[in-house]
């Protein structure tokens, strides 16, 4: 998996997505 950049404006749509499947992930191991 590539890891957006944060730092990136362009890219926050892409790291919203990015952070919404890691929020996933997270509730889905608990």
């Amino acid at each position: 998996d590539k890891v957006p950049n944060i730092d990136d404006k362009n890219n926050e749509l892409e790291v919203a997505e990015y952070v919404e499947d890691i929020y996933q992930f997270y509730w889905t191991m608990e």
